[in-house]
């Protein structure tokens, strides 16, 4: 009687009964693809119904200063993209993906449920924290996992990056809605939107345990994109077998391209900064839910823009169509003196978003190697961490310092005009 290979034998079990972690080394398929950006949609979707409330909560309710909310918000994003970083690393070392989304989504559920408790500053940044580590363990294996899934034909992959931020807007304006609507039904009664916020965070949770792909090996590279930012960082080359597993993800042209994303991040900071300038106008609580919905829409019609324009436009050229948007965005909220005028540099930030960040996402997927991908967007997104940070304390810092709620729109604005410039400088001096 012949023996029975063990390992064979469970790894052809986890490929017909997958188990709620996935089975090992299966490659994602659409399905899985699918069942990912749905979990986005909901996952967002009960991230903006806190989020869109949290800046008027935090203000009205428990007196926090503008320079209270920027430390919040400051490190709550470095700790999501810190988060980021280590799964990502983690990922790809055990080869594994599947395990940290459903172990994101459900400490999701978590800091959802607790959000309803905070009392003050220490409770609010507690879980503030936990929150967005939570988003970390997911977000980071979800791009990667759509990269895995499309390992040949790359323009495929860049459009499935924009169809997933289509849904994660799309989630953004329906937990603006809801979060709006909660609002008039319970008379301003923040904490029990809060709690909410539950229900489409399970529904998430669903959604990733019903994937039944973990992690594609595979030694095929993704050939880079032909353009611009391509012809700055042309140094690239296919990364192979005999590369160590770090320095691929820090390969030459890749270390280019994270210094230009990391100024690119200090033209950025929280739209709690934009809610902040609008309640110095007379904004009253239930409106403050618009400016999410308002700003999900117009990043819906950026990202739907985009994703038309990404299998037949240079992804360079949207790049600079997005930071010249993020310019007049951050003139038009400093010399806002109206709420119409504001809701209109809310409509730009919104454009700008949905523009960018497919581009950078398609460029990162481009540049990196199959084995090494989720460290390549693990690092990416710490990189990004640190500029949010800076940007963020720098924001809540300068509100503070001149006791306007315009002086951070005007470092956005300087920031985001260096951010072209070393951009042009880049590509003309890489090219």
């Amino acid at each position: 009687m012949s023996q029975v290979d063990p390992n064979k034998f469970m790894l052809n079990n986890n490929l017909k009964n997958p188990s709620i972690f996935g089975a090992y080394n299966q490659q994602p398929t659409l399905r899985d693809v699918v069942l990912l950006i749905l979990m986005v949609f909901f996952s967002t979707m009960a991230s903006l119904i806190i989020s869109s409330i949290l800046p008027i909560y935090l203000i009205d309710e428990l007196h926090f200063s503008a320079e209270q909310v920027g430390f919040v918000e400051g490190w709550a994003v470095w700790a999501a993209f810190m988060s980021k970083n280590i799964t990502g690393m983690l990922s790809d070392k055990y080869q594994r993906r599947k395990v940290f989304i459903v172990s994101g989504t459900f400490l999701s559920i978590v800091s959802k449920g607790i959000f309803a408790l905070t009392t003050g500053f220490v409770s609010v940044f507690a879980v503030k924290i936990l929150d967005r580590i939570a988003k970390g363990l997911r977000s980071c294996l979800v791009d990667a996992t759509i990269a895995d899934a499309f390992p040949v034909s790359d323009k495929w992959c860049y459009f499935f990056y924009y169809i997933k931020y289509l849904f994660f807007m799309g989630g953004a304006i329906c937990g603006g809605i809801v979060a709006r609507s909660l609002l008039f039904g319970t008379g301003n009664r923040c904490k029990l939107v809060f709690l909410f916020a539950l229900i489409p965070a399970l529904i998430a949770y669903v959604c990733s345990t019903k994937i039944s792909s973990d992690c594609c090996k595979s030694s095929k590279p993704n050939h880079a994109d032909d353009g611009a930012v391509e012809k700055c960082i042309s140094d690239v080359s296919t990364t192979t077998a005999s590369k160590s597993f770090i320095g691929s993800a820090f390969s030459a042209a890749l270390l280019k391209f994270y210094g230009i994303i990391f100024v690119l991040m200090f033209a950025k900071f929280s739209d709690s900064f934009l809610v902040m300038k609008a309640r110095s106008l007379d904004l009253q609580v239930h409106e403050a839910p618009l400016f999410a919905i308002i700003f999900s829409i117009s990043s819906f019609c950026g990202t739907l823009f985009s994703s038309v324009c990404v299998l037949k436009i240079n992804r360079t050229r949207l790049l600079y169509s997005a930071l010249f948007i993020q310019f007049f965005a951050h003139a038009t909220a400093f010399f806002a003196t109206s709420r119409e005028t504001l809701m209109l540099s809310n409509v730009l930030f919104g454009l700008h978003l949905g523009i960018e960040q497919g581009a950078l996402l398609a460029i990162i997927s481009g540049l990196s190697n199959q084995q090494t991908r989720a460290t390549t967007f693990s690092i990416y997104y710490a990189v990004t961490a640190l500029g949010l940070l800076l940007s963020n304390l720098t924001a809540g810092k300068l509100n503070f310092l001149f006791e306007s709620p315009s002086a951070a729109f005007l470092s956005g604005a300087i920031f985001c005009c260096f951010s072209l410039f070393l951009l042009r400088y880049f590509m003309r001096h890489n090219g």
